[in-house]
């Protein structure tokens, strides 16, 4: 008996997105940033050494870079780290 493969699957197309880069435009005492001409405040100190400095670029993992939220999480593009946000 022949199996039949449905190839048909792999025709469909398949949702994928990509996470926006943002850059850091105002980084003050590690808790307090601009980004995306939007303010947020960090809900932990969130260290310019990290990778949260003025130009360094990031991606929101949750919330919004509009700042339509109540809290944000993003990543420094070159560390690697977390920051947890206050959207204001």
């Amino acid at each position: 008996m022949k199996r039949i493969f449905p190839i048909s699957l792999f025709l469909l197309p398949i949702p994928s997105f990509a996470l926006m880069e943002y850059t850091i435009q105002v980084a003050h005492n590690d808790d307090f940033f601009i980004i995306n001409d939007e303010k947020f405040s960090a809900q932990t100190y969130c260290y310019s050494w990290d990778g949260f400095d003025e130009g360094n670029r990031v991606v929101f993992i949750e919330g919004s870079p509009y700042g339509a939220c109540v809290n944000a999480t993003i990543v420094s593009i070159d560390t690697g780290e977390k920051c947890e946000l206050w959207c204001e």
